[in-house]
């Protein structure tokens, strides 16, 4: 016991000094950039507004339209909502707790769920130790884990729905395991819409295994459940089908405003800020 909690706390202590490391080693002007202009306009001109209406009874809109938001699925702005009941709890800023939360809470739980997979996979518990520790401070990751994006819960959600897939096609019983999968792809759908596909993927994969038709329809069905509300929601508020969001190429231009000095990305942030003015979004 002693041994294990060692352990943890070593690799909360590596974790957390990466994190300080790299923001250590961040210019003064940017790392003020960052403190004023948050992550992106997707965070300041959607995610944020969204959780504060949430957080104010008002339910999944955008303030300027009064109208459902379905540039991105719902997922991360429930998750920031979370973050300000906390913040305002406690009387601390929401970028305070999302830091904390984050980096307390998910990246542990990520590390811990990587752990857990490549043990299931039959690595040993050094190597998989080690293999989880290097992805929570590789670089990228650990930028995504200090500015606002839907990097840590997303990737939380989808390792921890990988492990109960694979803790199902090792298991005698698995039936609660593809349950558990089925929903964990769903609730990853609705923070980003990127695993789409991924559960016809696993369906394929299980049927060519010979694995049971029940267990196969159980994971798919739990799937649709999870995603179904959001996206009939969406639908409807749209007068079309929304599969899952409206962003589409869009959310890769987001991506590039993040580059100040970039033309294009400015010409769209104007885009961005008259459609916002005219009530469009």
């Amino acid at each position: 016991m002693k041994k294990c909690l060692g352990v943890c706390l070593i690799a909360l202590a590596v974790i957390l000094g990466s994190r300080i490391m790299v923001w250590v080693c961040l210019p003064d002007t940017f790392k003020h950039e960052r403190r004023v202009s948050g992550a992106g306009p997707d965070y300041r001109s959607h995610y944020l507004p969204v959780a504060v209406s949430l957080v104010e009874g008002s339910g999944l809109v955008h303030p300027s339209t009064q109208r459902l938001d379905t540039r991105f699925p719902p997922g991360y702005s429930v998750y920031l909502a979370g973050c300000l009941l906390l913040g305002r709890g406690f009387n601390v800023d929401i970028a305070a707790v999302r830091l904390a939360v984050d980096n307390l809470i998910i990246v542990p739980l990520t590390g811990l769920g990587l752990v857990v997979l490549w043990r299931i996979l039959g690595m040993p518990f050094g190597w998989a130790f080690c293999a989880a520790l290097a992805y929570l401070i590789y670089p990228p990751y650990i930028w995504s884990t200090i500015v606002p994006t839907s990097t840590p819960p997303f990737t939380c959600l989808l390792v921890w729905t990988c492990v109960a897939w694979a803790w199902g096609m090792k298991s005698s019983k698995p039936l609660l395991c593809y349950l558990a999968c089925g929903v964990g792809l769903g609730l990853s759908m609705l923070v980003r819409p990127t695993p789409l596909l991924l559960p016809i993927g696993l369906a394929i994969v299980m049927l060519w295994r010979r694995v049971s038709w029940k267990h196969v329809t159980a994971l798919l069905v739990c799937t649709v459940l999870v995603v179904a509300p959001w996206i009939l929601a969406a639908s409807v508020s749209e007068g079309g089908f929304v599969p899952l969001s409206t962003g589409g190429p869009p959310s890769f231009r987001d991506g590039m405003s993040r580059f100040p000095g970039n033309p294009v990305a400015q010409a769209f942030l104007h885009e961005e800020q008259d459609k916002l003015g005219a009530g469009k979004f």
